[in-house]
């Protein structure tokens, strides 16, 4: 009997839905106990920035067959770091997001990080200082 992998549309069926849901303005239906696949924001630190996170299956596949060779495993990453799933689960449930949102927040952060380390991506476990925060000036623009 061949163990077949769960697929790129079984996985993220929930999201899906999640995320349609979520512009009907609808209640999201979780299982707490049941972690799923997509694309999520949450905040490092209360007040912090927006950061990027994901849920994903990792999986071994024989590239012949396209058999399992062990067991799929579910993990998470929260801004680049790998996390445990179950516990990050109840707080990224409630906040699905698009993968185009996620690549951005990717992007963002890894621009903050190489050039502008005082932007808040760059530090997501710093709270925003909103009253510190320099009013943007549009005098250098051409």
């Amino acid at each position: 009997m061949m163990r077949e992998p769960t697929s790129v549309a079984q996985a993220l069926r929930w999201h899906n839905k999640a995320l349609s849901d979520k512009a009907l303005h609808l209640p999201i239906e979780v299982d707490f106990e049941a972690p799923q696949c997509g694309w999520f924001v949450t905040r490092a630190c209360r007040g912090g920035p927006w950061v990027p996170a994901k849920i994903w299956i990792e999986q071994e596949v024989c590239p012949d067959t396209g058999e399992l060779l062990s067991d799929e495993a579910m993990r998470c990453e929260i801004n680049g770091k790998l996390r445990d799933t179950y516990e990050a689960w109840i707080w990224l449930c409630s906040e699905p997001i698009d993968e185009a949102r996620y690549a951005y927040l990717i992007a963002r952060k890894d621009y903050a990080e190489a050039y502008a380390p005082n932007e808040p991506a760059a530090n997501p476990f710093n709270r925003i200082d909103w009253l510190a925060v320099p009013t943007p000036t549009f005098e250098d623009r051409p």
